[in-house]
């Protein structure tokens, strides 16, 4: 049988004793709207934006030495598209699926993004301009840049010396349909040398579940 574990006010919180020993089904009275209710340890962990049992996670690498952005002139905007990167482990095989230059979440929920690219260029004749793009949105009804390592008003420079670029984004996704992921890249052409991102482990997409979605 689940215990209920309760207080008469006033409290003293710091005379309190350590719940960690509570299990999942166990009862814990708060208080809503002036009512005390009682809730499970589980279901407060993910309405507190835990996850609880709902927690997951997905790490995705490129699936070749390095993935090579086509050689044209002039600047450009160049998908690394998900078909390019390979899932290197996962709590669930469905968490998230590569869908062409997507990926697509199997769930709704709040996730945490992490992404580390590490990058390079054939040649150094001169300082090339290489930026990264996240962004969320869908083909049909189009993309919003949610994070770039575009440096202010200017282009941020790509050299040898700095040749990763990091990014991090708390994502809501409440329609798996529309609400999708993509990682854009905005490169220079032949004038500036051929851009390639490190495959293996050394590039990585980090996707964990934190939470499910509750009103704001």
């Amino acid at each position: 049988m689940a215990s209920v574990i309760g207080y008469s006010a006033p409290i003293n919180l710091k005379a309190l004793p350590a719940t960690s020993s509570l299990n999942d089904t166990d009862l814990v009275l708060i208080q809503v709207g002036g009512q005390l209710q009682a809730i499970t340890k589980a279901d407060l962990a993910s309405a507190l934006g835990g996850g609880g049992s709902e927690a997951g996670y997905a790490s995705f690498i490129l699936s070749a030495t390095y993935y090579l952005f086509p050689l044209t002139s002039g600047a450009e905007y160049k998908n690394i598209p998900a078909s390019s990167w390979t899932l290197e482990q996962s709590s669930v095989s469905t968490f998230l699926v590569a869908s062409g230059d997507n990926f697509v979440f199997a769930n709704t929920g709040v996730y945490n993004i992490d992404m580390f690219l590490a990058m390079y260029y054939t040649t150094n004749s001169s300082t090339p301009y290489f930026y990264v793009n996240l962004e969320t949105g869908n083909d049909t009804d189009g993309w919003s840049v949610v994070v770039s390592t575009r440096d202010k008003s200017t282009y941020a420079t790509f050299t040898y010396q700095t040749p990763s670029r990091s990014i991090s984004y708390i994502y809501r996704v409440s329609n798996t349909t529309t609400n999708q992921l993509r990682i854009r890249c905005f490169v220079f052409g032949s004038g500036y040398g051929q851009a390639y991102v490190y495959g293996g482990k050394r590039s990585m997409v980090n996707v964990h579940r934190i939470g499910d979605l509750i009103p704001t």
